[in-house]
């Protein structure tokens, strides 16, 4: 993944900060530590865009691997299972199902 940050820009950004702070060289001028902070800010609200991109592609990735694992694995945990086991594995959901639809109507 390319860097959002070019990297000349923020040293010399933060080259010019620091000049200010220091009150020495031609970032003791405010308008060069303004030009920096801008840079700066322009540098992070890019990164923030992109990760902000980056989230909602891995978010829906795992969507999608979620439900790929979701339709394979019901059946496959069923397979495994003995016809006494899937019998009492059916038996506590209808209860739970039923004891759920008993607190909604008290």
């Amino acid at each position: 993944m390319a860097s959002v940050f070019d990297e000349g820009q923020i040293s010399y950004a933060l080259e010019k900060i620091g000049d200010y702070i220091r009150e020495s060289g031609s970032g003791a001028n405010p308008e060069w530590s303004d030009t920096a902070t801008k840079i700066i800010i322009d540098s992070l609200r890019a990164f923030a865009e992109k990760a902000e991109k980056l989230v909602v592609l891995q978010f829906a990735v795992a969507v999608a691997l979620g439900r790929q694992g979701g339709l394979k694995g019901g059946p496959a945990r069923a397979a495994m299972l003995t016809p006494k086991q899937r019998s009492e594995s059916a038996r506590k959901a209808v209860n739970a199902r039923w004891a759920k639809s008993k607190k909604e109507e008290s």
